[in-house]
């Protein structure tokens, strides 16, 4: 397989003059630049959002310990790329820093991981060992443990490889030819592709398939916003990640020594939106807990004013025992009135107008309406 000597590796050709820059390393190193810019600044924002809707119980619960250090390894994924991607346009003739490489890969292999993992924890959630059979639980955890554990020693040994040709690596002077230079040589990128297209359609069909079935939604939803509510977990978790991951190896496949570039700015984005997708699910379950812990007890507007009975008690007009309590909730901006009390209805019912009371009120409306 041969590498992109052309492109991928600057350092083959002459270098520019002084301040200047050739075409094609911009060309090639502006997209990762303005995903890495955007991308990270979007990540940010989900990480006030996450922060900002969670309760203090649900902040010391795994799930979310987990969206926070994948958020953060996107945030520093995105410094990273940044700062590589503005030396090259800058400095062409200066070579990065062997450590810059490497804790790029580490950060790049193993936030995708780590964002799998958080799905594995919802799939043991939605899928509780107590109410599954034995062998269907074993074989819906099993199989994503089994997958996780093989793409953790093929990162291993992408990795080992990377380390020990770094040298490599660095006479490429930008991070776009670093990347071809892997992408091209080390056949770990790929098969990372492939499993990671797996995990996320079995973790992510079973989790959906059982949000669908069981309708783990919030009490009182009409069938529209449990609708819209699904879709948006289905896009942010299943259909985003899947479908780039296919489209990085389908774009790549067709023909890698000219496309592979194209590949790498798919892989790129898929990077960001598996965070993304990940942090908004959690968001929605944290928005919805943060909702109750707030509003928890406070009559919805326009509730009509409901009264509520003691056992035992009985009408107004006959003496209620002790601890026999006719209590009566108001609807929002009404007062409280005891039933008991002088503004509690009467039991008698009102008397019918007589024809002299209503001569007097007629004359009264025309005297005003005179005035």
């Amino acid at each position: 397989m041969s590498s992109n000597s052309t492109i991928g590796v600057p350092g083959a050709i002459p270098l520019p003059p002084p301040g200047m820059n050739y075409l094609a390393i911009i060309d090639e190193s502006l997209p990762f630049l303005m995903i890495g810019a955007t991308m990270g600044a979007v990540l940010f924002a989900m990480l006030l959002a996450l922060v900002f809707f969670s309760t203090p119980s649900m902040r010391l619960k795994p799930i979310f310990i987990l969206n926070v250090i994948a958020v953060w390894l996107g945030i520093s994924g995105a410094i990273l790329v940044v700062y590589m991607e503005s030396q090259t346009l800058k400095s062409p003739s200066m070579s990065l820093p062997p450590s810059l490489f490497i804790t790029y890969a580490v950060v790049d292999s193993i936030t995708p991981l780590l964002a799998d993992c958080v799905l594995l924890l919802r799939l043991v959630a939605v899928y509780p060992r107590q109410r599954t059979p034995r062998y269907v639980w074993l074989t819906i955890i099993g199989v994503p443990v089994a997958v996780k554990i093989g793409r953790f020693i093929n990162i291993v040994f992408y990795l080992v490889h990377q380390t020990q040709n770094i040298d490599t690596v660095v006479t490429s002077r930008t991070g776009v030819g670093a990347a071809s230079m892997v992408l091209t040589v080390l056949p770990n990128v790929k098969i990372e592709w492939i499993i990671q297209v797996f995990d996320d359609l079995f973790s992510s069909g079973l989790f959906l398939w059982r949000v669908y079935t069981e309708g783990v939604f919030k009490p009182g939803q009409s069938v529209s916003e449990k609708v819209n509510q699904l879709f948006w977990i289905s896009t942010y978790n299943f259909v985003f990640p899947v479908l780039l991951s296919l489209a990085q190896i389908i774009v790549y496949t067709i023909n890698e020594d000219k496309y592979y570039l194209i590949a790498l700015y798919i892989e790129q984005a898929n990077f960001y939106f598996t965070i993304m997708g990940l942090v908004f699910a959690t968001v929605w379950a944290a928005e919805s807990r943060w909702e109750d812990s707030r509003f928890v007890g406070r009559p919805m507007a326009g509730q009509l004013s409901t009264a509520r009975f003691a056992p035992g008690a009985r009408r107004s007009g006959q003496k209620r025992e002790s601890g026999q309590v006719l209590e009566f909730v108001p609807a929002p901006n009404e007062s409280m009135h005891s039933v008991a009390g002088e503004s509690a209805v009467s039991s008698t019912p009102p008397r019918k107008p007589t024809d002299r009371s209503r001569m007097i009120e007629n004359s009264g409306e025309k005297e005003s309406a005179a005035v």
